[in-house]
C-alpha cells in the first residue's frame, strides 16, 4: 500500500486523540477483531485517516464517558456503520429496482407502483435507518455535551492553577519580605553585640593597663623609699 500524506501514523493519532501509544493500539486492534478494516503497509503497521479518526473519538467516547467495556463498545461502532451500508445498499437497490420498472414499455404504465411487500420493506428499512440515526444522534450529542464540559474543566483547572501560581508567587514574596526583615534585625543584633564586645575589650585593657602603671609606680616608689633608708641608714 502507498502511504501519503493522507494517512497519519501512531504517534500522529495518539497526539490527536490524547491517548497513550498503548492504548490506540489497544482501541485499533478492538475494532479491528469486531471487523473494522484499517490500512496497513507491507510491515502490518497501521496507518489511519480522519474517518478512522472519528472512529475512534467515538470509540474513546463510549469507553471513558459511556462505561461501556472497549469490546461492547468497538461491536456496537462496527455494527452501526454495517447497518448505515446496508442500509445505503438496500436504498441503491430499491432505487435502482424503480428506475428499472420506470422503463418498461408503456403497456405496462399501470405496474409503475412498487408491489406492497417492497414497500413495506421499504417502511422497515426507513424506520431501522431512522432508529440508527437516533442513536448516533444521541451519541453524537452526548459526545458533544461532554466535550464541552471537558473544556470547561480545563477552563476552571487553568483558571484554578494560575491563581496557585499567583498564591504562591505572593507567599514566596511575602517569606522573602520576612527572610530579609529578619536578617537584617539579625545584622544590628550582630553588630551591636560586636561594638559591645569591643568597648568591654577596650575598658578591661584600659583599665589593665591603668592597674599596671599603679603597680610599676608603687613599685617605683618602694624602691625610692629603700634607697632613702640605706643611705639615711649608711650616712650617719
Amino acid at each position: 500500500m502507498i502511504i501519503n500524506d493522507d494517512y497519519m501514523n501512531s504517534d500522529e493519532i495518539s497526539k490527536l486523540l490524547e491517548l497513550s501509544g498503548s492504548n490506540v493500539r489497544k482501541y485499533s486492534a478492538a475494532l479491528a477483531k469486531s471487523g473494522y478494516d484499517f490500512k496497513t503497509d507491507n510491515k502490518k503497521k497501521r496507518y489511519y485517516t480522519h474517518s478512522d479518526y472519528e472512529t475512534l473519538q467515538k470509540l474513546k467516547f463510549l469507553v471513558q464517558h459511556k462505561n461501556l467495556s472497549l469490546e461492547v463498545a468497538a461491536n456496537t461502532i462496527v455494527e452501526g456503520s454495517e447497518r448505515n451500508r446496508s442500509a445505503s445498499r438496500t436504498h441503491n437497490e430499491h432505487t435502482e429496482n424503480e428506475e428499472n420498472n420506470r422503463s418498461l414499455t408503456a403497456s405496462k404504465t399501470s405496474e409503475k407502483s412498487l408491489p406492497p411487500e417492497i414497500l413495506g420493506a421499504l417502511a422497515d428499512q426507513f424506520k431501522q435507518q431512522q432508529e440508527v440515526n437516533k442513536q448516533l444522534l444521541g451519541i453524537i450529542e452526548e459526545y458533544k455535551a461532554a466535550l464541552s464540559d471537558s473544556k470547561n474543566d480545563l477552563r476552571e483547572l487553568e483558571e484554578q492553577r494560575r491563581a496557585d501560581r499567583e498564591q504562591t508567587s505572593k507567599q514566596l514574596e511575602q517569606l522573602q519580605a520576612s527572610f530579609d526583615k529578619q536578617a537584617e534585625q539579625m545584622k544590628k543584633h550582630i553588630e551591636s553585640r560586636d561594638k559591645e564586645m569591643m568597648e568591654y575589650i577596650r575598658s578591661s585593657q584600659n583599665q589593665q593597663q591603668q592597674h599596671l602603671l599603679e603597680a610599676a609606680a608603687a613599685q617605683e616608689k618602694e624602691t625610692e623609699n629603700k634607697k632613702g633608708f640605706f643611705a639615711r641608714l649608711f650616712g650617719n
